[in-house]
């Protein structure tokens, strides 16, 4: 019977832990915006001084920020190069 019921919460709880993680999967692609502007990358720019940079003009939380550069502009890895033309949201 213990045996059970431990089972039982333990199945709870990754429900309602999955269930709040893909709710905020979610809520995380409505939050991108689907308007952009070009920004060309200058020599010593990295993507972190970028998203600062832009973040001071939008509010937006430095690290939410930082998180749309690589998903609005498919960037995989933190090389990013003098001349290369990013979208950042607006």
């Amino acid at each position: 019977m213990k045996k059970i019921t431990l089972i039982l919460m333990g199945v709870a709880i990754y429900i309602i832990f999955f269930t709040g993680f893909v709710q905020a999967s979610f809520d995380n692609e409505r939050e991108y915006a689907d308007e952009y502007e070009i920004y060309e990358v200058q020599s010593g720019d990295t993507l972190w001084s970028i998203a600062d940079r832009f973040n001071d003009d939008r509010g937006i939380p430095l690290l939410k920020m930082l998180d749309q550069l690589y998903k609005v502009n498919q960037i995989e890895g933190a090389v990013i190069h003098p001349g290369q033309q990013l979208k950042i949201p607006k």
